[in-house]
């Protein structure tokens, strides 16, 4: 089931002109340590090699795609289209128990700046969620630049920024003022930031930040370019599944400005997100603009296939496919399973004590 699906996102992504691009299982811990929160670095597994670095097991694709464009595609024209398929490997909760392996699907679209490649993706996304049916989900749509345009105003000392951030991520506008009160803020800034945190609906978010500070551009021109990319969206007939959220502040460290989360709206849990990362791929070599999104393969395949109990239910034959095999009569009964392989259909052997085989013909 699983690689079917991984099958059908990579067969959208070749149909928008992208190339599937594997990257290293391992790599060195120092050189993505500095793109990571540390929360997320605790919950890496890394080794010694024998030369005595400490490798890092692959938890997030995005950088290991930045890192490899740094180091060997310099050379390739820009925008670079890729795609991926690929574990990663990281302690997470999975409902009641840990979970290290998972898998992500996505697309990074490098060396491309403003609106349209965060539209291309979005697009990308919606398609992929579409085709395979996704029951009941929504895109919620932010820009970091906002929030971090709103520190700088206000002058938020980095050493408080965190719990500031992680009450927007609640939705929890009265800590937000508890915590701009005792920072000392403006009367203006508590409430830009606590506006972040609102409840109401996303038009009312951005239209309250934007009448705050109506005459610092860098604050409006991120505040119109998230309406233009929900316009569009919206005009290309995602309205329903797009919805504008500002309290969107706690993704990657590496993101710069649009980012967005899907999620199962009966449940809540996250199926994915993405956004634009201008600033990682200069971490490892030439600034580079940059921008994509990774869907959670095991959280979908939940969502798709709730019966489905464990790994092994993948291999469960469709009806038919069982071919009734006795050990006084094992030439027969094989010779029924090769028949139904030489025909391209499924077999699979039932032992059996006794009585005549069931022939390929046979239903179960």
């Amino acid at each position: 089931m699983r690689r079917r699906v991984a099958a059908a996102a990579l067969e959208i992504f070749a149909g928008w002109s992208y190339r599937e691009i594997d990257v290293p299982l391992l790599d060195y811990f120092d050189q993505l340590r500095e793109v990571m929160e540390p929360s997320e670095a605790n919950r890496t597994f890394r080794l010694m090699d024998r030369d005595g670095n400490l490798l890092v097991l692959r938890s997030d694709v995005t950088p290991a795609i930045a890192r490899s464009y740094a180091h060997q595609l310099q050379g390739v024209p820009l925008p670079l289209r890729v795609c991926y398929a690929n574990k990663v490997v990281r302690l997470q909760r999975a409902f009641t128990r840990e979970q290290s392996e998972s898998y992500q699907l996505g697309v990074e679209l490098i060396g491309a700046t403003g609106m349209i490649p965060e539209v291309e993706v979005l697009l990308i996304c919606l398609e992929v969620l579409q085709a395979l049916r996704v029951p009941s989900y929504q895109v919620n749509l932010g820009h970091v630049g906002i929030y971090r345009r709103l520190l700088a105003l206000a002058a938020v000392p980095r050493a408080h920024g965190r719990g500031l951030q992680e009450a927007i991520a609640r939705r929890d506008a009265a800590e937000v003022r508890g915590i701009g009160l005792r920072l000392g803020l403006r009367e203006e800034a508590v409430e830009a930031f606590a506006a972040l945190a609102a409840l109401a609906g996303g038009e009312r978010q951005l239209d309250a930040v934007a009448a705050i500070y109506p005459h610092d551009e860098i604050l409006q021109a991120a505040c119109k370019h998230l309406r233009g990319v929900a316009a569009t969206l919206a005009a290309l007939g995602h309205g329903e599944r797009v919805h504008l959220e500002l309290g969107l502040v706690d993704g990657p460290t590496y993101y710069t400005g649009l980012s967005f989360r899907i999620v199962a709206r009966q449940s809540g849990r996250a199926l994915g997100g993405g956004g634009r990362y201008d600033d990682l791929i200069g971490m490892f070599g030439p600034l580079t603009a940059a921008v994509g999104f990774a869907l959670q393969l095991d959280v979908l395949m939940g969502l798709l296939y709730p019966a489905a109990s464990s790994e092994l239910s993948e291999l469960e034959a469709p009806s038919g496919a069982a071919v009734r095999v006795e050990p006084q009569r094992l030439v027969e009964g094989f010779a029924a399973a090769v028949e139904r392989r030489r025909r391209g259909e499924v077999a699979r052997i039932v032992a059996r004590s006794g009585g005549a085989p069931v022939r390929s013909e046979e239903r179960s």
